[in-house]
């Protein structure tokens, strides 16, 4: 782990128009993110140090996303920007929503439950995602802050959409006719929302990222002594990290098996009663390794992780996008909506790689007195995370929790 000094510089969002403020190795740079009256997204760049990309597009100024109309059942609205570090040393990334305007309404940005207002707060979800971080000097490694726009056709809030369609189209027309009568007047989006991107120089702080247990990094560990391990053997098994945001102050690192397992690794199978039974036959034989089962909400911590592609399924009801689950009991009334829909959480393979496999594996949460949890790849770009009939047999692995003292010393 690299040595972590002070900041050199900040990235804040301060208006629509982007203000500079160099002091020594100061950078101040912003990202403005507005639509929703015709999906405008405007985001306006400049850095010193870091380099944004659209694709293969190196973005400077004025990247726009635009969208005539937003309805229940338009199409999901997904924007990416690259992130990488041409400085010369590491940089730690982190973000902040600076303002944020539903119609003719500011939303109090200073609490922490802004994100999970703007996407659970209403029929049309905004998501934002950073992925890594940080950043690593030489351009190599990157990381990407992404964000969504969408509205479901069918939910189960059909007086809800009802109610926010009628206040949006209100809203457009009053813009419209402010237009008439004073033609220099700048129609406003119906959504404008501000992001801050804030990147620091890497240094030693608690509060900081671990870049050593970044989510999906994999780790060797001895089952026996709980140490780092050098090549693959039945005493030395491939892990990835499952913690979304392990921080350099966290003791322990939560770790999967691979679940594809090896030469080396033998899954115990059978039905989901039997579950803490496989489990303790799986690791009898392990020695300072702490474990326990792997649950319903690791999982959802991991595929939370996409602000477009992880997709609550319901019959009958249209699929939306999980998004952001952080504050307080999110977690726990989104799944209970799964349960309640008799629903499944479906996300993209390629992306979550390290957590499936084509074989079914347990979770240790129940989804209901006939089903337990049970997750798999479901074709070529998707797996699930589904009920299935306890009677039947799939793998069981636990999670380790491994103390990081050990794996860093």
């Amino acid at each position: 782990m690299g040595k972590r000094n002070k900041k050199i510089f900040g990235i804040n969002a301060l208006s629509l128009f982007l203000i500079a403020v160099s002091f020594m190795s100061v950078t101040l740079a912003w990202f403005a993110y507005s639509g929703l009256a015709n999906l405008g997204l405007d985001i306006d760049v400049k850095a010193w140090d870091i380099l944004l990309t659209d694709g293969d597009k190196r973005i400077t100024n004025n990247i726009t996303l635009s969208e005539n109309d937003i309805y229940p059942g338009m199409e999901t609205v997904y924007k990416r920007i690259d992130i990488k570090n041409l400085g010369d040393t590491d940089a730690d990334l982190s973000y902040s929503i600076f303002s944020a305007r539903i119609l003719d309404e500011e939303l109090d940005v200073s609490g922490d439950d802004i994100e999970d207002l703007l996407s659970h707060g209403y029929p049309f979800k905004i998501n934002i995602n950073l992925d890594k971080r940080f950043v690593l000097i030489g351009g190599k490694d990157k990381s990407f802050i992404e964000m969504s726009i969408s509205w479901p056709l069918d939910s189960d809030q059909d007086e809800f959409d009802s109610e926010w369609g009628s206040l949006a189209s209100e809203f457009q027309r009053n813009e419209i006719e402010r237009k008439k009568i004073t033609s220099s007047y700048e129609i406003r989006p119906a959504v404008n929302i501000v992001i801050a991107l804030q990147a620091e120089q890497a240094f030693e702080d608690p509060t900081k990222p671990d870049q050593n247990f970044t989510l999906g990094e994999d780790v060797l560990i001895q089952i026996i002594t709980g140490r780092l391990c050098g090549t693959i053997s039945a005493n030395c098994l491939k892990t990835y990290v499952i913690d979304p945001d392990n921080k350099i102050g966290d003791d322990t690192v939560t770790l999967l098996p691979n679940p594809y397992g090896s030469s080396f690794t033998t899954f115990r199978r059978g039905p989901w009663q039997n579950y803490t039974t496989m489990r303790n036959q799986f690791t009898s034989s392990w020695g300072l390794v702490t474990t326990r089962g792997l649950r319903a909400t690791d999982i959802m911590k991991v595929i939370s992780n996409d602000a477009s592609n992880t997709l609550l399924i319901r019959p009958d009801l249209s699929d939306s996008i999980l998004g952001n689950i952080e504050y307080e009991n999110r977690m726990t009334s989104e799944l209970q909506k799964l349960l309640t829909g008799n629903g499944e959480y479906s996300f993209a393979s390629e992306r979550f790689e390290f957590i499936i496999s084509s074989d079914c594996y347990w979770l240790e949460t129940e989804y209901d007195t006939t089903r337990g949890f049970a997750l798999r790849r479901y074709d070529g770009e998707t797996a699930r995370m589904f009920g299935y009939l306890k009677g039947n047999t799939c793998n069981v692995i636990p999670v380790i929790i491994a103390n990081k003292n050990q794996l860093t010393n």
